[in-house]
């Protein structure tokens, strides 16, 4: 009678640790649950995406925002030493933007034949941008001055601006206007 006690025991034994085996096999995730973690995980990214590069288009027109007038404020202090504005020799025409890497050289004290007190009005990543001061979308700004100093700038602009300069982007798209950034504006 002990030997069939014993070997009912084990029996129970064996049954339980075979049990066991089995939840241990069993405590994987299955193909099912690994594909709705996976769709939700795509859907959540198909939400976010949209919103990460809507963000880093707000944070460049924003900066171009910035830069702007970063620049018209460092023409002012040009203007405020010198009395008058940074207007690169040899330009003769009357309208028209001027070369914003020639008015950024006086501005950053390179030009010493317009800026002879070396007076940094304007400082910049030199390394960056390799003398020439881009907008975001790797364009050159273009500046717009008051030539004959009547306190308005008012040529290439799409309205007169009551200041001595006007510094603009031409935004992301290069050919349409309505994303283009102007220094004047909020």
């Amino acid at each position: 009678m002990t030997t069939s006690v014993r070997s009912e025991r084990n029996n129970v034994v064996m049954g339980e640790s075979m049990k066991n085996k089995n939840r241990v096999h069993r405590s994987g995730f299955t193909l099912v649950e690994l594909l709705v973690v996976i769709t939700i995980i795509a859907i959540l990214a198909g939400i976010l995406i949209p919103t990460i590069g809507a963000a880093f288009r707000r944070a460049e027109e924003s900066t171009a925002r910035q830069e702007t007038r970063m620049i018209v404020t460092a023409i002012q202090i040009y203007q405020n030493t010198y009395h008058k504005l940074p207007i690169p020799s040899g330009i003769t025409e009357r309208d028209g933007p001027e070369t914003s890497a020639d008015v950024i050289k006086v501005l950053i004290a390179e030009d010493l034949n317009l800026n002879p007190r070396k007076i940094v009005c304007l400082k910049i990543n030199d390394e960056i941008t390799n003398g020439v001061f881009l907008d975001p979308w790797d364009r050159e700004y273009i500046i717009h001055m008051d030539r004959d100093y009547d306190g308005q700038v008012d040529s290439g602009l799409p309205k007169k601006v009551k200041s001595s300069s006007v510094v603009y982007s031409e935004g992301r798209d290069d050919t349409d206007a309505d994303d283009d950034i102007y220094s004047y504006e909020n």
